[in-house]
């Protein structure tokens, strides 16, 4: 497909971005205040980072937010703390609330290297992105999407040296659910399919095939086969990887649930078919299905090799965070928040030796706002 479009998109994306700088927010509200009114001061959320834990911050990041959008409207990074700003990045959003501009500015000097302008349609979906790598005004890429009625989307181009020629194309097909059904990918855009991929499924969310067709050359390169509990876990998945007809790779998961009410799920993988489990993961979830720990037997000898724990507070937030080589600690992560449930500390012990080796704090001024991050 061939478009025109890219760099009068881009500039005037730009003048709208120029426009909304020297006016002020691009967005509205009832709530606008009057002239001669002093509007309320922007959110700030900062964060320290004191890489060595010697109570010496050694980098500051800032975020401040559009209120009205409640998103990041400027991003600055000190990356030594000598109080002078090294990296900025800044964000303009429409009416609508959506990010029209996304802008790097490298090296601070007022200068952007890289610019992403996005359009949407009335329901907020993006409609292109026009990205300039270095800052001159001119397209480098482009990336469009297309979607169904139910706002899903039906295609994707990625145009990837920006001149108005598409270099690849991705078609998408859903159930009257929204589940996946095909996939199709044209890898070079000349309108012939190179990946060819199909879903059913035994219920809504709940894949029951997958097929692959690796080269469209219309025959299966790839069978996976998914049964599930009645409470729509997962319980089995087979794979036949060559579409010979037999089984290559059989999963089959377990469920227990412990005295505290927590789940444990044992996973036993057989990689070759042979009846000889090769690997067995343990996973633990909380009642409301929150991870709380895991751990890989990866070789099935009856030891952990790699393993991870989970402590979170009655709001659900990680408190701790723990991993483990051949059940031995190795690394440890503390956080801390306030009554908002934001995060303002975190502690990590890079070799659990005991010590801390690196503290991150976050302040949040002007914070009356609940934090919604479009960083797409």
């Amino acid at each position: 497909m061939i478009r025109t479009v890219s760099s009068l998109t881009l500039m005037s994306l730009l003048a709208l971005s120029l426009t909304a700088c020297s006016g002020g927010s691009s967005s509205s509200n009832s709530n606008d205040v009057g002239l001669g009114s002093t509007p309320p001061p922007s959110p700030v959320r900062t964060k320290t980072f004191d890489f060595d834990a010697d109570g010496i911050g050694e980098a500051v990041e800032e975020v401040t937010y559009d209120r009205e959008v409640l998103s990041p409207s400027q991003y600055r990074y000190d990356d030594d703390n000598d109080g002078v700003w090294d990296y900025l990045g800044r964000y303009e959003y429409d009416a609508a609330g959506n990010m029209v501009v996304r802008a790097w500015d490298d090296d601070a000097d007022g200068i952007d290297d890289t610019v992403e302008t996005r359009t949407f349609d009335v329901a907020g979906n993006t409609l292109e992105l026009v990205t300039d790598y270095d800052g001159d005004a001119i397209a480098d890429r482009i990336q469009t999407w297309t979607y169904t009625s139910a706002g899903l989307v039906a295609s994707f181009a990625d145009d990837f040296d920006g001149d108005g020629v598409d270099n690849y194309a991705e078609y998408t097909t859903y159930s009257t659910d929204g589940d996946v059904l095909t996939k199709r990918q044209d890898q070079s855009a000349d309108g012939i399919d190179d990946r060819i991929e199909v879903w059913t499924y035994s219920a809504p969310k709940t894949k029951a095939t997958y097929q692959l067709d690796s080269d469209a050359d219309l025959n299966w390169d790839e069978e996976w086969f998914y049964t599930y509990t009645p409470d729509v876990r997962l319980l089995t998945l087979r794979k036949d990887l060559d579409a010979d007809g037999l089984i290559d790779y059989d999963r089959a998961d377990t469920y227990t649930t412990l005295a505290n009410g927590d789940l444990q799920s044992d996973i036993a993988v057989d990689s070759n078919n042979d009846s000889v489990v090769d690997e067995r993961w343990v996973r633990v979830y909380s009642p409301d299905r929150l991870i709380v720990a895991e751990s890989k037997d990866l070789n099935a000898d009856g030891g952990f090799e790699q393993g991870f724990e989970y402590e979170r507070d009655s709001a659900g937030n990680i408190v701790d965070h723990e991993r483990y080589t051949n059940e031995v600690l190795v690394w440890q992560q503390t956080h801390a928040y306030n009554e908002d449930n934001l995060v303002t500390r975190q502690e990590t012990d890079l070799d659990a030796d005991g010590s801390v080796d690196r503290i991150d704090t976050t302040t949040y001024s002007n914070w009356d706002i609940e934090e919604v991050v479009r960083w797409f």
